[in-house]
């Protein structure tokens, strides 16, 4: 539906809808923990290999505890599985995924942000995020930019393969 006023409304009206879905946007990528997230991300910079592993197996000590906890796909995993062991878990195909997404998501939709993936295999999969997920993976992506030059809030173009509105 909102594609459809977009492609049909004036031009100032268009610029309007990208500028409230760019503010709507804004704050739940950088509202939030998203500041803590970034200081984290940028001492990482300097960490030792030995802290690096550390922070990578507490990472997936806690993705593995959560994923237990709120799938039900997933309530049988192992959450101590280690970085070095984690081929014993369960890999899976879209097959899979399409069939029992409702089992595997951890968090539903009316409680998270809904994104779609590109669907270049064909249909699109939904995938929800909670805020400080959304928040946490831009400040890793603007500390790894930074290393090149970028600055939040300097003028840059984004290009991508997806709908504006």
């Amino acid at each position: 539906m909102k594609e459809k006023i977009y492609k049909i409304a004036p031009h100032f009206i268009q610029n309007l809808m990208v500028s409230v879905f760019n503010l709507i946007a804004y704050k739940y990528r950088y509202g939030g923990n998203y500041k803590k997230h970034l200081e984290q991300k940028r001492s990482l910079k300097s960490a030792s290999l030995i802290k690096l592993q550390e922070f990578q197996q507490e990472k997936l000590t806690a993705f593995l505890k959560f994923s237990k906890q709120q799938s039900k796909y997933y309530a049988q995993i192992d959450e101590n599985t280690s970085v070095h062991s984690i081929a014993i878990l369960p890999i899976i195909t879209k097959e899979i995924l399409r069939a029992k997404i409702n089992d595997i998501y951890t968090l539903d939709k009316s409680k998270g942000i809904v994104a779609k993936t590109g669907g270049t295999t064909g249909a699109s999969l939904e995938v929800v995020f909670t805020k400080d997920n959304i928040q946490e993976r831009f400040a890793a992506q603007d500390a790894f930019r930074e290393q090149f030059g970028y600055k939040l809030g300097e003028k840059s173009a984004w290009f991508s393969g997806k709908s504006i509105i």
